[in-house]
C-alpha cells in the first residue's frame, strides 16, 4: 500500500503544478559555495559534461534534447550503449568526484558509513519531526506473542552457534567483509537538501526534493516519466541539470567507463 501511495505521490507530484520560479544567479552561486570549492568544482564540470553529451546525441534544441533524453530513460530504463561520451574527460570528473568527496554524496562504501560527519540540519532535512507524520502500528495480542516466540527461538539458535567459537568468529568476519565492501546509496544526500535551501520556489525542483524526502531512492524510468509531466520551462536552469546528473549523468558516465575498462573504485 505505501509503495502505491507514493507512486501516487510521484506522478501527482510533477504532474499537476505548472507554476515555475527560476532560481536566481545568486542562489546558484550559494549552492555551489555550500559544497566548498573542490565539490562544487567537481558538480560544475559534470554539468558541463552533461551539456556536450546532450548535444552529442540528441538533435534539437536544449529542451527538446533533455526530452529525448528523459524519453529514452523512461522506455529504455538505463543509457544506451551507443551513446557518445568524452571518456578521458568524464575518467577526470569521476576522479575530482572521489577526491573532493562528492562521490559520497551519490553513495558509500559500507566502511564508509561510521565515518561521515552528520549535519544536523540535513539529518531534520530527512526526518522532520511532524506528530501527523509518525506511523503508529497497533500489534494484536497473538501478533505479539508469534513475535516473542521468534526472538526466543533466535536466541536459541544463537547460542547453539556460540558453542563454536570458531564458526561464530568466521561468520562475523565474512559478514565485516561484505559490509566493507558494499556499495550503500546516500540516503540522507546534501544535495536535494542544498536545492531545497537555495532554490526561490521552483515549483519542479521543490517536487523532486519533495519525492526524495518521501521515498529516498527513486527509479530512474518512473522519474524520468514524472519529469516530463512537468513543466518544461524549468529545463534549461542550473539546479534541474544539476538533478539530471545526480540521478542519471553521473551513472551513465561510470557505466561508460567500466564499458571502456577505466576501473576507478579498486574495491569492484
Amino acid at each position: 500500500m505505501r509503495f502505491k501511495v507514493y507512486i501516487f505521490l510521484f506522478v501527482g507530484c510533477f504532474g499537476i503544478l505548472k507554476l515555475h520560479a527560476q532560481t536566481s544567479p545568486d542562489n546558484v552561486v550559494k549552492f555551489y559555495a555550500y559544497f566548498g570549492e573542490g565539490q562544487a568544482q567537481a558538480l560544475k564540470s559534470a554539468v558541463k559534461s552533461l551539456d556536450t553529451f546532450l548535444d552529442q546525441n540528441f538533435k534539437g534544441n536544449e529542451e527538446e534534447q533533455i526530452v529525448a533524453f528523459l524519453e529514452y530513460i523512461k522506455e529504455e530504463h538505463g543509457p544506451d550503449s551507443t551513446w557518445k561520451y568524452n571518456t578521458t574527460n568524464d575518467s577526470l570528473i569521476i576522479f575530482s568526484f572521489e577526491k573532493s568527496g562528492l562521490r559520497k554524496e551519490f553513495w558509500l562504501y559500507g566502511y564508509e558509513i561510521d565515518t561521515l560527519v552528520e549535519d544536523e540540519k540535513v539529518l531534520n532535512f530527512y526526518r522532520p519531526v511532524n506528530a501527523d507524520s509518525l506511523e503508529i502500528y497497533d500489534v494484536a495480542e497473538d501478533q505479539l506473542e508469534e513475535i516473542l516466540l521468534e526472538l526466543e527461538k533466535s536466541l536459541e539458535d544463537f547460542d547453539d552457534l556460540e558453542q563454536n567459537d570458531s564458526l561464530v568468529n568466521y561468520q562475523i568476519e565474512q559478514d565485516s567483509i561484505r559490509h566493507r565492501d558494499m556499495k550503500i546509496e546516500n540516503w540522507e544526500s546534501k544535495i536535494p537538501y542544498a536545492l531545497y535551501k537555495f532554490n526561490d520556489g521552483d515549483t519542479l525542483i521543490m517536487n523532486y526534493v519533495d519525492v526524495k524526502q518521501q521515498v529516498g531512492t527513486i527509479l530512474s524510468y518512473l522519474l524520468a516519466d514524472g519529469l516530463l509531466r512537468s513543466d518544461h520551462k524549468g529545463y534549461q536552469s542550473e539546479f534541474f541539470k544539476i538533478i539530471l546528473v545526480t540521478e542519471f549523468y553521473y551513472y551513465a558516465m561510470l557505466s561508460n567507463l567500466y564499458n571502456q575498462g577505466v576501473n576507478l573504485y579498486p574495491n569492484d
